[in-house]
């Protein structure tokens, strides 16, 4: 049965690299799947990507392989790795890429990706996507078992959370992480759900307790006032912030027709307030 491989990189559209990924895996593997999740990742944002894949893992067939080649330390000595879950793998460099689904859920294997019979027979310092990662999903697709792939590694990277804290009130504290396509704004806030008189907040991040907010707590923003959680855009009048629960249950802060990062001047790592 042909298996589903996926693609997040920050290579772009107008170079040829992500096609070239794809002929690589087509000559090894014809009959996988092969579906594009994103390439307009900022160049070298691991933060970005590893959150793009924590997102995506859920949606897609059991044994999924992703390949994640968004590699700021491409032809340094960082290692090229495969991890496997129950129900997924994941393919890329070893730089933290993979540290959210690491939160989430214990890997039941970690290598690194030494045996080169499985690479293309000459590799470059600069094109691993193509090399390595390529080639290793496609084989994997075809039935290659892990072990085979090189030697297991017990300390795959993984980089800092970002902020999210909870204190007495209940108060939250949080960041921005990043702006989407349409200048919505992302907080590390949540998860959290909207209930009949409360809102619950059940942490996406470990060792968090879950909290309920009685009545409506209110968005509290640098140079800002404070604003109330709503459920759509719409609440609002065109060109007012509006905050509400996005898609993946975190608080997210947008503009009404307009574009959240450019009318609130906010930017990755800022502050957020939940009270």
């Amino acid at each position: 049965m042909a298996k589903t491989i996926v693609l997040l990189t920050d290579f772009g559209t107008q170079d040829a690299y992500v096609g070239i990924m794809k002929g690589v895996i087509a000559r090894i593997d014809p009959q996988a799947c092969v579906i594009d999740l994103s390439h307009a990742i900022e160049p070298g944002d691991i933060y970005r990507a590893a959150f793009e894949l924590w997102q995506a893992v859920q949606y897609f067939p059991k044994d999924t392989i992703f390949v994640t080649v968004v590699d700021p330390g491409v032809g340094t000595a960082r290692r090229a790795i495969a991890v496997k879950w129950p129900t997924f793998t994941c393919v890329g460099p070893d730089n933290g890429v993979f540290s959210y689904l690491y939160v989430f859920q214990n890997p039941v294997s970690a290598i690194e990706l030494t045996q080169e019979n499985f690479h293309l027979e000459s590799t470059s310092q600069t094109f691993h996507g193509r090399d390595i990662f390529a080639p290793v999903a496609a084989h994997l697709s075809k039935g290659v078992r892990m072990k085979d792939l090189g030697k297991p590694i017990e300390d795959p990277i993984r980089f800092a959370l970002p902020l999210l804290q909870v204190e007495r009130g209940p108060t939250i504290r949080g960041i921005i992480m990043h702006a989407d396509h349409f200048g919505n704004l992302t907080t590390s806030i949540g998860y959290l759900k909207q209930e009949s008189e409360s809102i619950s907040f059940d942490p996406w991040l470990p060792h968090l307790p879950r909290v309920t907010f009685k009545g409506e707590p209110h968005i509290y923003i640098k140079n800002h006032y404070p604003l109330p959680i709503h459920s759509t855009y719409t609440d609002v009048e065109e060109g007012r912030p509006v905050a509400y629960i996005n898609s993946s249950g975190l608080l997210e802060l947008a503009v009404h027709a307009g574009s959240a990062v450019d009318t609130l001047k906010l930017t990755p790592n800022q502050r957020v307030l939940l009270h």
